[in-house]
């Protein structure tokens, strides 16, 4: 399903800014818990 030739830029900025969404997501909660770690 892949197009390396043809892949559409605007696709490839979605999944770009969606996989940094995540990876923000996954060190804020990271993050967040370790920081609990020292409030508790």
């Amino acid at each position: 399903m892949q197009q390396p030739a043809s892949f559409d830029p605007a696709q490839r900025r979605a999944a770009v800014r969606r996989t940094v969404g995540f990876l923000v997501a996954a060190i804020v909660v990271i993050l967040g818990l370790f920081l609990l770690q020292f409030v508790v």
